[in-house]
């Protein structure tokens, strides 16, 4: 039930952004602006990758990844990721809804500056004298944007936070997003903060791709009846979408407890089986004292050794005997010891007149049935 009501929720949400959308366009774009209910299409590119998404009033909904270059699989990739959200296809394809084209924080060069208050009518023209001053850079060589951060009304001054970017990062951007199919009305330095701002658009006036203007006063009208209706709509659309958000944390919530409680099972198994991987292997390799003792019972009463090594599953026993090769079968016969051979010649010594060996030999593991 729970599921049923969080995928309803899930599509009517997904309704409304986009008619919400298609209703803000009919608005004249000052009024939009001042309602914050313009959409854009956001492209933020960084180290190969493009990220798409949709943003209304500020709030943004990831579409998708993809490769930042200019290939048809990309290109295709840019539509199917535009069919997430419905009609927002059908408006891009129409030039009905603005790209910002998002540039990593880190390829701007950021700065504050104090200026007067009378600077302001003229903004660009004042920030373009102080390039040359305040940065490494000639103002025919960089895009920048500003925006007031501060405003000391006693002082008559502005505090002015720049953005300056080089012409040729700007460029290549541009030239990226254009070889996805995207024609970007505005370039923008993604904020250093975490949810913060982007600074403003880079592009002058005349370089910047003006959407598609609407036609008739009819959509004027038609737009003033239809935020009225939304009006009286707000709340119980907002209910429903603070009912939805809530579900949808509830749910991602018991799927990342459900995913820990899987790997830490994962984890105990792996322990276990590890566990009596090393029981077994030592429950099934003879001990010490039983290699020694075997030893002392095969070998014969003309036999001694002066030299024994046991490591890694493997005896190497030195000594003398009357017969050496007689050794080799005692310990093949033992049941303990497999594949014993000499590990150097055999000699014989002539203070004892006896041979001296040097063998070595597997310890068999012991049958557990």
């Amino acid at each position: 039930m729970a599921q049923h009501l969080a995928i309803a929720l899930e599509s009517a949400r997904r309704f409304f952004r986009w008619w919400a959308a298609e209703l803000a366009f009919l608005v004249p774009a000052l009024l939009r602006k001042r309602l914050g209910a313009d959409d854009v299409l956001a492209v933020a590119i960084d180290a190969g990758q493009a990220t798409l998404s949709h943003e209304i009033a500020g709030k943004a909904c990831v579409l998708g990844q993809l490769a930042a270059e200019a290939t048809p699989e990309a290109s295709a990739r840019v539509h199917q990721l535009l069919g997430r959200v419905p009609g927002l296809r059908q408006r891009f394809a129409a030039g009905r809804i603005p790209v910002a084209l998002r540039l990593p924080s880190d390829q701007a060069l950021r700065t504050k500056l104090a200026l007067p208050v009378a600077a302001e009518a003229n903004m660009r023209q004042a920030l373009a004298f102080q390039l040359d001053r305040r940065t490494p850079f000639q103002a025919d060589s960089v895009y920048f944007a500003h925006r007031i951060v501060g405003r000391d009304d006693a002082a008559k001054q502005l505090e002015v936070e720049l953005a300056v970017v080089p012409r040729s990062v700007v460029g290549a951007a541009i030239t990226v997003a254009r070889g996805l199919g995207l024609r970007p009305s505005a370039v923008e330095v993604a904020s250093a903060a975490q949810g913060g701002a982007p600074s403003g658009n880079l592009l002058p006036e005349d370089e910047r791709q003006h959407r598609r203007p609407a036609t008739g006063l009819v959509r004027a009208a038609v737009a003033a009846g239809v935020m009225a209706l939304l009006a009286t709509m707000y709340q119980p659309l907002y209910g429903a979408r603070r009912t939805a958000d809530a579900l949808e944390h509830e749910m991602q919530a018991a799927k990342e407890l459900a995913l820990k409680g899987r790997k830490l099972k994962d984890e105990v198994a792996k322990l276990t089986e590890a566990e009596q991987f090393l029981v077994g292997g030592k429950r099934e390799t003879p001990s010490a004292t039983d290699v020694l003792f075997e030893l002392t019972r095969v070998l014969p009463d003309d036999t001694w050794v002066n030299d024994l090594h046991v490591s890694s599953g493997e005896i190497r026993i030195s000594g003398f005997s009357k017969s050496a090769s007689t050794v080799i079968k005692l310990l093949e016969q033992s049941g303990v010891f497999a594949g014993p051979q000499f590990r150097s010649a055999v000699t014989q010594d002539q203070a004892s007149g006896k041979e001296k060996f040097e063998i070595t030999a597997r310890i068999a593991r012991r049958s557990m049935s």
